[in-house]
């Protein structure tokens, strides 16, 4: 008997928060075409008892319960990876062994500054491959989120820097320095955004909302946690039913967390083996926009937003290289960063299907907020196949798209 195992990876991004039509929202008409979906698969009697689905929403990152992860083995716990400190300096000296000991400090200021299951991105080729982590190579295990505070006292997104020039720096949420030997005021820009010893007393702590995105350490992590494979429809519509608009658009961590959720060979383990008969494999990629990475040419030190990859330039001097191709390995601003961020996730797609999963993939392009032809061009590359790419325009459309997908899959299973 046929089975099967599909990943619904959901942008849940600031811009779905805009009408899609008749006044509603794009989130809502895409948690109303989700909801119906899963309904449909698991309404079929034949289909339904053979399915399982996950849940991947992603905005600038994707997210695991933290609560349940915390102690996973394939995260960094100890500082081991080589990407743990690159924008963190001298972290021993202030009694941090890890990202996790920040967050701790930083807790106590805001409860919501704890971790909130967000991980940077792995170095390439590792992040568009499958796999698990393994004690060889330490650079393989997930380095959790930390968005540093950035230059500048507690609130504060923009200051004067060297020279009398204005420092922009967004995502500012403790000041730079405190009472303790060593971390007195500063002008160096790259000691105020750098230095660990803030962290250890931190002063000034302030939580401010910044283009709809809410300042501190999880600033780019604002998406729901994936739900796993699971067979549980109330899990499932609960958890779409959450979903929630806000941040920068990563479409290949996206790609890359689905295909996690379905893989046998990755950190979750839930998936049956590729080889499996009859087992198929589906994942379902629905975006609204394009791969967003912003530039801050106004920050001397980091040159950007923090993202999944880091900054155009982190604290300990490196650029994103190494989790980059070597062809689009040193972005400089918006487009290089979203050419780099394409080719990631196209590269993503293609060994997902080489490996056996189809993929569809959803524009969802509205007249108000239409997607670019790049954007629309990268979504039927990843699907492979016209076929399975579809573009919706309006409310009705996203609902009309996903019932065709669950079509066409109950006649995949038919036709097998």
């Amino acid at each position: 008997q046929d089975s099967f195992e599909i990943a619904l990876v959901l942008d849940n991004t600031g811009s779905m928060a805009s009408a899609s039509s008749s006044g509603v929202s794009k989130l809502s008409a895409l948690k109303t075409a989700a909801t119906n979906f899963v309904n449909t698969i698991y309404n079929d009697a034949t289909m339904g008892p053979r399915t399982k689905m996950s849940l991947v929403p992603f905005s600038a990152a994707v997210a695991v319960t933290p609560g349940t992860y915390r102690n996973a083995w394939w995260i960094d716990q100890s500082a081991r990876s080589s990407l743990h400190w690159q924008n963190v300096s001298n972290p021993a000296g202030s009694g941090f062994t890890s990202r996790f000991d920040i967050l701790t400090a930083l807790k106590a200021k805001y409860a919501n500054w704890d971790w909130a299951g967000c991980f940077e991105s792995l170095p390439y080729p590792l992040n568009v491959q499958d796999g698990a982590p393994t004690p060889s190579n330490l650079d393989s295990y997930f380095v959790p989120m930390l968005a540093v505070d950035e230059s500048g006292n507690g609130g504060q997104t923009s200051h004067t820097g060297p020279n009398s020039t204005t420092v922009v720096a967004v995502n500012s949420y403790i000041t730079d320095s405190n009472s303790l030997s060593g971390c007195g005021s500063t002008t160096v820009e790259l000691d105020r955004t750098g230095r660990a010893c803030k962290y250890q007393s931190p002063q000034g702590a302030t939580q401010t909302n910044y283009s709809g995105v809410v300042t501190g350490p999880n600033m780019f992590c604002s998406s729901r946690p994936l739900t796993r494979l699971t067979s549980d429809r109330t899990t499932l519509l609960s958890e779409i039913s959450a979903m929630q608009a806000a941040g920068n658009t990563d479409i290949h961590e996206g790609v890359a967390w689905g295909w996690r959720t379905l893989s046998p060979l990755s950190v979750f383990g839930d998936g049956v083996p590729y080889t499996t008969q009859g087992a198929k494999k589906i994942l379902i990629v629905m975006t609204d926009g394009a791969n967003t990475w912003t530039a801050n040419p106004n920050n001397p030190t980091l040159k950007s937003y923090y993202s999944a990859y880091g900054y155009y330039q982190n604290v300990d001097g490196t650029t994103p290289s190494g989790r980059l191709p070597s062809n689009v390995a040193a972005p400089t601003s918006d487009a290089t960063a979203r050419a780099a961020m394409d080719a990631l996730t196209l590269e993503t797609c293609r060994n997902a299907a080489q490996a056996g999963i189809t993929i569809y993939t959803i524009g969802f392009s509205v007249s108000s907020d239409p997607m670019d032809q790049t954007a629309i061009n990268l979504l039927r590359s990843c699907a492979g196949s016209a076929d399975r790419a579809y573009l919706a325009s309006d409310t009705a459309a996203i609902s009309s798209v996903f019932a065709a997908i669950a079509k066409n899959l109950s006649v995949l299973r038919l036709s097998q």
